[in-house]
């Protein structure tokens, strides 16, 4: 989510949806392997997720206008890709556990991808490279760097990483076609609490709210079905505080 909205310049309010259809891909392979149902559903993923992404950075070059229809066009898409995943695979909840794991393994993973993720984006050259598009693409593109290739590299990276969260997800727990919107209200939390200007540290912040989920409605045994209405508590009281949290961007070394 910080990623699309510090390079893409636009919201992806649709990443959610596609973490739910995802699953549900995954679920359909592991037990019906490649049906034309799955196969279907995965070459739409495909098809859709690049159109999105690819349609959003070639046909609106300009930030604004890029933001205004981002913003209605993932909303919109969330709302068909939850519909169409109910259509094709019914409303019922699913779950897989391919693997076992335990909290330290989790932990070690999640701090892995942490330190990959902070020095791709703060030490090398591509992440100088990432920054200076996001800085000012125009210069970027004027020194004969193509951005619009690098960003759509970079979504493809993302695109993995949702795979993989989607695969978790559904080894450690149920998941609906509609659980997406309140991944998503998650993500929103994180990246209003890291900041555009601080997104090599996403990763640390969604592990403190991990933590601190674990801490209230585990160990302090709040009631669990108020998990999104924390969320929702604390990213009102940010933006009534601290709102510039949002739009937090460093002008950084290139």
């Amino acid at each position: 989510m910080s990623s699309y909205f510090a390079y893409g310049k636009f919201i992806n309010f649709s990443i959610g949806a596609f973490v739910g259809m995802m699953g549900y891909i995954i679920y359909g392979v592991v037990n019906q392997w490649f049906t034309v149902q799955n196969i279907f559903m995965i070459c739409s993923l495909i098809i859709i997720y690049r159109w999105v992404n690819r349609a959003l950075i070639k046909y609106f070059p300009n930030t604004k206008q890029r933001d205004h229809v981002g913003l209605v066009i993932t909303i919109g898409l969330n709302v068909f890709v939850q519909n169409m995943v109910n259509y094709m695979y019914g409303p019922s909840s699913i779950g897989l556990h391919l693997f076992t794991t335990t909290p330290w393994i989790l932990l070690i993973m999640i701090l892995g991808i942490s330190w990959i993720t902070y020095y791709l984006l703060k030490g090398s050259l591509i992440g100088k490279v990432y920054t200076s598009i996001e800085e000012n693409t125009q210069t970027t593109d004027s020194l004969g760097i193509k951005s619009t290739k690098l960003l759509h590299q970079l979504f493809g990276w993302l695109f993995w990483l949702l795979v993989v969260n989607a695969l978790f997800i559904i080894n450690e727990t149920n998941l609906k076609a509609t659980d997406g919107v309140f991944y998503l209200i998650k993500w929103i939390w994180i990246m209003i609490l890291v900041g555009v200007g601080k997104k090599e540290y996403i990763f640390v912040w969604a592990l403190l709210y991990v933590l601190l989920e674990y801490f209230l409605f585990i160990t302090l045994w709040l009631p669990i079905a108020y998990k999104e209405t924390l969320v929702l508590i604390i990213i009102l009281w940010v933006l009534l505080w601290k709102p510039e949290w949002l739009f937090m961007i460093r002008r950084r070394k290139i």
